[in-house]
């Protein structure tokens, strides 16, 4: 079964922005990898708000 074009540009278009998405969770993982959050288990909510 064929899609048509404007199907295709709008599928197109988001997997773009699922791909691009995906590139910031990556990159909010290695920061975050970086920092070094270990003392974060040990506060309380209070703590970090």
């Amino acid at each position: 079964m064929l899609i048509s074009n404007p199907m295709n540009s709008a599928l197109n278009e988001q997997v773009g922005f699922e791909f691009a998405a995906s590139l910031q969770y990556v990159a909010i993982a290695a920061h975050f990898d970086q920092v070094s959050l270990l003392a974060l288990p040990n506060s309380t909510p209070r703590d970090r708000s």
